[in-house]
């Protein structure tokens, strides 16, 4: 069997180790850095205001129509494995 890269996921990968690196990439932590998750300060009006740093009050971004937006900012080569998008029910009526 070859080495596993930790690229290639699947069940007959999952009891395999590898030197890979993995990152969560998110509004509040778009380079993935360790630790990083749960910064961001919510505003007096948020649901979240009482919580306080430490807290993903931040889990998405909303998109302009039309805009351009930088999801992730990522130094060296890299795979993306999933992403999570989720749509205004008004942008899908007919």
């Amino acid at each position: 069997m070859d080495d596993f890269n930790g690229i290639n996921f699947g069940l007959g990968t999952l009891p395999l180790l590898s030197n890979a690196k993995t990152r969560s990439i998110s509004a509040e932590n778009p380079k993935g850095d360790t630790g990083e998750g749960g910064r961001e300060i919510p505003d007096a009006s948020s649901p979240a205001s009482k919580l306080g740093k430490g807290w993903k009050v931040r889990p998405c971004i909303t998109l302009a129509k039309n805009s351009t937006t930088n999801i992730a900012e990522i130094k060296g080569p890299g795979i993306i494995q999933h992403i999570w998008i989720t749509v205004s029910p008004i942008s899908t009526k007919t």
